[in-house]
C-alpha cells in the first residue's frame, strides 16, 4: 500500500489561510499569523504568494465550490428538462450545505474586493458552463432565452436559498423544491389563452 503524497507547503499555506480568513476575515488576518500557523517563516510565504491579496485569490480559487459542483452538473441527467434542473439544484444544494467556508470566502470576495477575483474564475470556467448550456438546448421545452441569463437566474436562486437557509435545517428542502418550481414555471398562474413569451 502506497503512502499518500505529502501535502505541499503551498497547499498547507492555502489550508491555513482559508481557516484564518473564515475565522477572522480578510483584514483580521495577517501574513504573520498564517506563517506561524503553517510553521514557516514569513519570508517563506512570499516565495509562493507576492502578498495577502494574492494569497486570498489563491484560497478563493482552491476552495471555490465549482470544483465539486461542475463535475456533478456535468454528470446530471434526466429525460425531461425539469428532471435535469431538479437534480442539478439538489446537487448544488448538497455541496453548499457541506461547505460552510464558502459563505465566508464569497462574502469577503464581494465586500472587500467587489468580486474582482471571481471574474477570473468565471472566465476560466466559461467553456465548461457553455458546454452545459449546449446540453440544455437538447431539451425540447427550453425557452429561447440567452443561456447565460438562465444560468445566472438559476444560480442566483440557489445562492439566495443557501444564504437564507443557513441554520434553518429541515426547512431547506421544501424551500429548494419551491424555488426550483418557481424557476421552472414562474409565479403567475396562466389563464387559458394567455400568451407565453419566449
Amino acid at each position: 500500500m502506497k503512502n499518500p503524497p505529502p501535502v505541499s507547503l503551498r497547499e498547507t499555506l492555502l489550508q491555513v489561510a482559508m481557516r484564518r480568513f473564515v475565522q477572522q476575515g480578510y483584514h483580521g488576518t495577517s501574513m504573520r499569523q498564517i506563517a506561524r500557523d503553517a510553521g514557516v517563516s514569513l519570508s517563506n510565504i512570499y516565495n509562493y504568494f507576492p502578498g495577502k491579496e494574492a494569497l486570498f485569490a489563491a484560497v478563493l480559487e482552491a476552495y471555490h465550490p465549482y470544483h465539486d459542483i461542475l463535475p456533478l452538473l456535468e454528470q446530471s441527467s434526466g429525460e425531461r428538462l425539469e428532471d435535469f434542473i431538479r437534480q442539478a439544484a439538489q446537487r448544488i444544494h448538497e455541496v453548499l450545505q457541506q461547505r460552510s467556508e464558502v459563505l465566508h470566502l464569497m462574502l469577503i470576495e464581494i465586500v472587500e474586493f467587489q468580486g474582482r477575483h471571481t471574474h477570473a474564475i468565471y472566465q476560466a470556467l466559461l467553456p465548461r458552463i457553455e458546454a452545459l448550456t449546449r446540453r440544455l438546448r437538447d431539451y425540447p421545452r427550453l425557452r429561447s432565452l440567452p443561456p447565460m441569463t438562465m444560468v445566472r437566474a438559476f444560480l442566483g436562486l440557489l445562492w439566495a436559498d443557501y444564504l437564507l437557509t443557513q441554520g434553518v435545517g429541515g426547512a431547506a428542502r421544501a424551500s429548494l423544491d419551491d424555488l426550483v418550481t418557481i424557476f421552472l414555471y414562474g409565479v403567475v398562474q396562466r389563464e387559458p389563452g394567455d400568451e407565453v413569451t419566449p
